[in-house]
């Protein structure tokens, strides 16, 4: 029954593409021609995959104005699942994509989580995503914008170097947005600086 109400993939694809658009461009949303492009179908298509979103309730439209999309929720979690399960069917079935992942502890586990400081360093210097920008967001943006690099990452994992390579890229980025995210909640829970470590 609930299988009536998840977008289909090209839906799906749509609302990611809006979802990140919305997130790079400080919550404008895109153009139909910018949707039809990225998709690489037609304007009109948009206009029926915009209808099937609106009344899945994902979505909500103002008339007569075309840029006045809002996000109502994120893509359903059985649809990432789905994508997740279909990238570990790949990986066990084809060559190992995850031949060189190494162990906890390992020195490459190490380097990734400096990768991940460098990351969340950049987006405060370069894109003035401190503490006090951060705080200014909506509830969940931070998390929202790490799992639309995460479904990214996801599309990516197909065996190529190179987008192996845009895959660990976008998954260093989603884990500064989450560590941005844990930053922001410790900050509500001990407001004058107290931090405690349980």
């Amino acid at each position: 029954m609930i299988a009536r109400f998840l977008p289909k993939q090209r839906q799906l694809e749509l609302l990611r593409f809006i979802t990140g658009y919305q997130l790079a461009h400080r919550g404008v949303s895109p153009r139909l021609d910018d949707c039809a492009q990225a998709l690489g179908i037609h304007k009109s298509n948009i206009h029926r995959l915009l209808e099937g979103l609106q009344e899945r309730g994902l979505i909500r439209r103002l008339p007569n104005r075309e840029r006045a999309i809002d996000v109502l929720a994120p893509p359903p979690v059985p649809m990432i699942g789905d994508r997740i399960t279909a990238a570990l069917k790949q990986w066990r079935h084809g060559p190992s994509l995850c031949q060189n992942i190494p162990a906890p502890g390992s020195s490459n586990i190490d380097e990734a989580a400096v990768a991940v400081m460098e990351e969340r360093r950049r987006q405060i210097e370069r894109y003035g995503h401190d503490a006090e920008a951060d705080d200014g967001k909506p509830r969940a943006h931070l998390l929202h914008a790490a799992h639309v690099r995460l479904l990214d990452a996801c599309d990516l994992v197909t065996g190529k170097r190179e987008d192996l390579i845009r895959a660990q890229r976008k998954i260093v980025q989603a884990a500064a947005l989450c560590l941005a995210e844990f930053d922001r909640i410790e900050r509500q829970l001990n407001p004058k600086g107290d931090r405690a470590h349980d």
